[in-house]
């Protein structure tokens, strides 16, 4: 929500002015990318909410095949925020192709968005047995640090190998923004 009042601030200066080093064209184009991830991300969360309620269950808000159900629904909307970040970061880039923060956030944009890739592809129901993508690699990664009871129970498919590997990624890309900005508070 705070990217859109940023975003009609950079037209009408209503908040004071920007102290962005991008040009206006560009700086209001990562707040748009920001806008729009925002608004995928909070309906993909509705999604998969939807999607784990139990008590009664929920039918599906769409019946056509590539939203047949609510995860998968939830997927494709989690796709679809992890696109925008991709050109936010080469935006960036751009403007400095030697910064590594920024080269860090096109890898790290990169790879989350050939998860949410795996993740769509996991969700998809099936009646026949389908190759498994994402749980060999979460327990190739978790086999020094976890229990095998742990690892079967939480890693058991898929899509619960998917919401791991998402969750852990999210942990530390909010870790490594955190030390950022506590280093530019002290510089």
């Amino acid at each position: 929500v705070t990217s859109v009042f940023i975003l009609f601030n950079s037209f009408t200066n209503t908040l004071g002015e920007d102290d962005s080093d991008l040009d206006g064209y560009h700086y209001r184009a990562t707040w748009l990318f920001m806008v729009i991830s925002g608004v995928f991300f909070t309906l993909s969360s509705m999604a998969f909410m939807r999607a784990v309620h139990d008590d009664p269950p929920i039918k599906p808000l769409f019946s056509w095949y590539h939203v047949q159900n609510d995860e998968l629904l939830g997927s494709w909307l989690l796709l679809l925020a992890n696109i925008p970040v991709i050109p936010y970061a080469l935006i960036y880039l751009a403007k400095d192709n030697e910064n590594w923060v920024y080269w860090g956030a096109l890898i790290v944009s990169v790879i989350f968005v050939m998860g949410s890739t795996l993740f769509v592809q996991a969700c998809y129901p099936s009646t026949k047995p389908r190759r498994k993508i994402i749980q060999p690699a979460a327990f190739v990664m978790c086999h020094c640090f976890l229990r095998k009871s742990w690892m079967r129970k939480h890693l058991s498919n898929d899509w619960l190998a998917g919401c791991w590997f998402i969750f852990w990624g999210t942990l530390l890309c909010t870790v490594v923004v955190l030390v950022l900005v506590l280093i530019s508070i002290a510089q």
